[in-house]
C-alpha cells in the first residue's frame, strides 16, 4: 500500500480543519506542514516522498497546485491525485506543457484542452 498525503493550502497547515478531518477519519493520511514559496514547498514534499511510489496526494487549494506540480515531474510515482479546488491559476505559476498519456474512453482530448 502506498502513502497518502494531504497537502494543505497556502495559509493553512497540516493541523487545519481539513488536516484534522483526515487524520481523525482516515488515520493513514499523513498531513505534513509546508512553509515558504512554491519551490520551497515542493522541495519539502520531494524530501518527504523520497524513494516512495504508489503515492496518493490530496491537495487543497495551493496544496492542489503542489500536488499537480509534483505529479507532472514524477507521474510514475503517483497512484492517485485528488484535487480540492486547486489553485492552478496562481499568478506566479506557469504550467508546464503537458502531454496526454492516456484518456478514459469517455473523455476526449477536446474536453480537457
Amino acid at each position: 500500500m502506498g502513502q497518502i498525503y494531504f497537502l494543505h493550502g497556502l495559509d493553512s497547515s497540516g493541523q487545519g480543519t481539513k488536516g484534522i478531518y483526515f487524520t481523525t477519519h482516515y488515520p493513514r493520511v499523513q498531513c505534513p506542514d509546508f512553509r515558504g514559496n512554491l519551490k520551497e514547498r515542493l522541495e519539502t514534499l520531494t524530501k518527504i516522498c523520497h524513494g516512495k511510489t504508489n503515492l496518493t496526494l490530496i491537495g487543497s487549494s495551493y496544496g492542489g497546485l503542489m500536488a499537480t506540480c509534483f505529479a507532472v515531474t514524477a507521474p510514475e510515482r503517483i497512484k492517485q491525485l485528488v484535487l480540492l479546488a486547486p489553485a492552478l491559476n496562481y499568478e506566479s505559476y506557469s504550467p508546464p506543457k503537458l502531454h496526454l498519456i492516456c484518456l478514459s474512453p469517455w473523455l476526449s482530448a477536446e474536453m480537457i484542452l
